[in-house]
C-alpha cells in the first residue's frame, strides 16, 4: 500500500482510500495515523496495495504507454 503526501504529481495519479492514503505534507499525526491504519487493518492494506498495482499497470506500464509513444513519434 502507498502512503504519500498531497503535494506534487502523486495526488493526480492516486486516490485517497482507493489506491493509497494521502496525508498533508508535514502533518506527522496524519502520517502516523495512516501507518497505524495499514498495520492494524490487513484488509485495507491489501485493498490499497492491489488497487495501487492496478493503477500503476494502467497508467505507467509499457503496454499502457507504448501506443502513446508511437502516436507521438508518428506526428
Amino acid at each position: 500500500a502507498i502512503i504519500t503526501t498531497r503535494i506534487g504529481e502523486a495526488q493526480n495519479w492516486l486516490t485517497d482510500m482507493e489506491d493509497s492514503l494521502l496525508v498533508d505534507s508535514g502533518n506527522t499525526d496524519q502520517l502516523a495515523s495512516a501507518m497505524v491504519s495499514l498495520f492494524s487493518n490487513k484488509t485495507l492494506c491489501n485493498k490499497l496495495g492491489n488497487n495501487a498495482r492496478i493503477t500503476c499497470e494502467n497508467s505507467f506500464s509499457i503496454a499502457a504507454n507504448a501506443p502513446k509513444l508511437v502516436k507521438s513519434l508518428m506526428q
